[in-house]
């Protein structure tokens, strides 16, 4: 019976469909019921906006500095020629990584949301702000579909087999090169979008439970410090943007291109 759960344990689309929510679920909801009530005494922001200010106020008091450090695309693209091979070989890996912390990170999100809502802190002027990044998660679930539906069979197995140089110039020819360098930006630049929005879901998150008292609080509070780069309109253009760029890459559209080109 254990060798048999066991089994079931490891098959990786029970980790990534089945188990990586549940633990996400879970601790949402554990770290968000620990976070002690604030007294009934101290005023309570309703709003997102009233809540940044106040976590501001209490950054600034704490001496909490950072720098922001840019996003840079040129350095993905970049990045996509020297990784075709590293694609080719472990494109299934990363696909499978990335549903797996697209599940996770939504599904923490999504329980502690409710366990907010339920402990009153998280109201409907809240949840519009939680929509935008949710739906951008369910769209990253879509675009690893697209990425598994763009794999080359049996690149795995050539790739293992010859060297980086052999493989995209003597195994491949110019439309699989343009098709898995299109292919590889797309989830590459894919991984940025969701790691946009997971960001954004978590400081939001952050923010309604660093309202409320206790070591909890303060963890939260270090979380929303860590996850506020990309608060404001610039954090969801720059997500439509990559949202948007990967979609047409991993649709083909941009290979389309390519091929006329070539």
């Amino acid at each position: 019976m254990i060798d048999l759960f066991l089994n079931w344990a490891g098959d990786p689309a029970v980790q990534g469909l089945f188990l990586s929510p549940l633990i996400g679920a879970i601790m949402g909801l554990i770290l968000t019921f620990l976070v002690q009530a604030p007294p009934s005494a101290a005023p309570h922001p309703e709003t997102i906006y009233q809540t940044r200010i106040v976590f501001i106020k209490q950054v600034r008091a704490r001496g909490i500095q950072g720098e922001d450090g840019p996003l840079v695309l040129g350095v993905a693209i970049f990045m996509a020629f020297v990784v075709t091979w590293v694609y080719a070989r472990y494109a299934v890996d990363a696909i499978r990584c990335w549903n797996f912390v697209t599940l996770s990170f939504l599904s923490f999100n999504v329980a502690s949301a409710i366990a907010g809502v339920m402990k009153r802190e998280i109201t409907a002027n809240w949840l519009a702000y939680l929509a935008f990044p949710m739906v951008a998660l369910v769209a990253s679930l879509y675009l690893a579909v697209k990425a598994s539906d763009g794999l080359i069979p049996n690149a795995a197995e050539l790739a293992s087999r010859y060297g980086l140089i052999d493989f995209y110039f003597k195994v491949l020819n110019a439309s699989q090169r343009n098709w898995m360098l299109t292919q590889s930006l797309g989830i590459i630049v894919g991984l940025f979008a969701t790691l946009i929005a997971a960001m954004r879901l978590t400081y939001y998150i952050s923010l309604s439970n660093q309202r409320g008292g206790g070591w909890w609080a303060g963890l939260w509070r270090h979380v929303a410090f860590f996850t506020r780069r990309l608060d404001g309109f610039s954090g969801v253009a720059l997500a439509i943007i990559f949202y948007g760029l990967s979609w047409v890459l991993l649709s083909g559209i941009v290979y389309g291109w390519l091929m006329q080109r070539t």
